[in-house]
């Protein structure tokens, strides 16, 4: 979560909103690539998009000891807007080369996006369409989030299919 809010400092658009959505593509970029998230914690879906459950209590213990605030302002888009400001000087002791490797792709992926983006792009994700809201979200469903090979003869097929039953 620090690494997060640390290399978003210079987006304009990084707020909560969109902390959640980067935290969430880093956990399931991680278990898609190597089998295991990064933070080990399960994610719900939520009207809004994915949203840590753990979130909340991760950033109280932040800010009890002193390692990252809260701070509201106004937003690119005209909102008010919860930013968590890391206090201390960031250090990667508790994540590894591959951990970085995700949060980086999360990063990229939502660059330049506002809250509003991201929350739309998450409304796109496979894995938060399929699961009942309020739920957790498997992280499993993350190997079904591919682009389908489709061959021509799929594609006549499916033609057909649609011809006879209309």
């Amino acid at each position: 979560m620090l690494y997060l809010a640390w290399r978003s400092e210079d987006d304009p658009n990084f707020g909560q909103t969109k902390l959640n959505k980067l935290l969430c593509l880093a956990d399931f970029h991680a278990y898609g690539t190597r089998g295991q998230s990064i933070t080990h914690q399960p994610y719900r879906r939520m009207e809004y998009g994915p949203a840590p459950r753990f979130l909340v209590q991760a950033q109280r213990e932040l800010f009890k000891s002193k390692a990252a605030v809260l701070v509201e302002r106004e937003s690119t888009e005209g909102t008010t807007q919860q930013r968590l400001i890391p206090i201390r000087e960031f250090t990667a002791k508790y994540l590894t080369a591959d951990d970085i490797t995700s949060a980086e792709k999360a990063l990229e992926w939502l660059k330049h996006a506002t809250a509003t983006e991201a929350m739309n792009r998450s409304h796109r994700w496979l894995p938060w369409l399929v699961t009942p809201p309020g739920e957790d979200i498997p992280y499993e469903l993350v190997f079904f989030d591919r682009p389908a090979e489709v061959s021509s003869s799929d594609v006549d097929f499916l033609k057909a299919t649609e011809e006879k039953c209309g």
